[in-house]
């Protein structure tokens, strides 16, 4: 009997191996189905957060970034923000697919997309962005600006970004439409004339600051103004700069910056740079010839630190 067993075993392993075909193989084609079942059934097992929870979720992730803010961690809040980011667009394509609605969504992405675009834009103005980081700063205030594109102060926003990144052409373009409305802001006003000055456009942007730089209402709309002023009116420029300088520590103290230290590092680099420049532009003294007078500089600063008290 085991004789007769033998000879059939032999009889079919000659066959599989005149037909081509391995033992081994068989075997492990038999163990590889196996486990493409088991994963299939473990695939199966592991079925994601519906989207409505995701979504929901999100909240919690946004303020996990407002704390990172807040503590100085940009980068941390960024890295929170891009994995809400992708989570949050999957569950939405998702939404869209089965025609399901969650009433929440559109407010909830607004909150997660302006905070992330805060976190590139304390790094951005703290340390600068590389080229990747960039495209993902211009991404997300694009489709903030896309929730609701015939809001101008959203596609002020995505101008002011396009601005900051080098982006001169597209930022310029929405710069102009904003400068176009009849009831524009001073921001579109300061956006269109540092868009004028970024594009070479130097004189008419000067044109405009030389009107406009005493009723900045930020410090990052004096800084601009010292910038461009200064190329034209040294002594203003100077003024202006120091203006920043004594603005930008008393907005310091101010409570909500007080607690934001990433607020607080932007601006101190801005603080730092106007330092430089002023001691740039100090570099030859004050000599018999030279045209600051300080007393009229310290007059006119007063005035322009009112901004950081209001």
């Amino acid at each position: 009997m085991k004789k007769k067993l033998f000879l059939i075993f032999i009889m079919i392993l000659g066959i599989m191996i005149i037909s081509g075909c391995s033992p081994i193989d068989s075997i492990k084609w038999f163990q590889k189905d196996k486990d493409t079942s088991l994963n299939a059934v473990n695939n199966q097992e592991q079925v994601g957060d519906p989207p409505e929870k995701i979504i929901a979720n999100t909240d919690v992730l946004v303020d996990q970034m407002v704390e990172k803010v807040n503590l100085g961690e940009w980068d941390k809040a960024i890295s929170v923000g891009e994995s809400a980011y992708a989570a949050f667009t999957e569950a939405e394509l998702t939404i869209q697919k089965n025609k399901s609605s969650v009433p929440s969504l559109i407010t909830v992405k607004e909150k997660l997309l302006e905070t992330l675009v805060e976190a590139y834009d304390y790094k951005n103005t703290i340390n600068g962005l590389n080229e990747k980081e960039k495209e993902l700063y211009i991404r997300t205030a694009r489709e903030h600006w896309r929730i609701n594109t015939s809001d101008p102060f959203k596609k002020l926003a995505l101008s002011q970004v396009l601005l900051a990144v080098g982006e001169t052409g597209e930022g310029f373009k929405l710069a102009s439409e904003l400068y176009s409305f009849p009831t524009k802001t001073k921001d579109m006003i300061e956006n269109y004339a540092w868009g004028l000055y970024l594009t070479g456009k130097k004189v008419e942007a000067y044109n405009i600051y030389r009107n406009l730089y005493l009723q900045s209402e930020t410090l990052s709309q004096l800084y601009h103004s010292a910038v461009v002023i200064e190329e034209y009116d040294k002594l203003l420029g100077l003024i202006l700069y120091k203006g920043c300088e004594k603005a930008g520590n008393n907005l310091m103290v101010i409570e909500a910056n007080a607690k934001n230290l990433s607020a607080q590092s932007s601006i101190n680099a801005t603080i730092t740079r106007a330092q430089k420049a002023i001691d740039r532009l100090l570099v030859g003294g004050f000599r018999i010839d030279s045209k600051f007078n300080m007393n009229s500089i310290d007059a006119i600063v007063r005035s322009i630190v009112k901004l950081s008290q209001n």
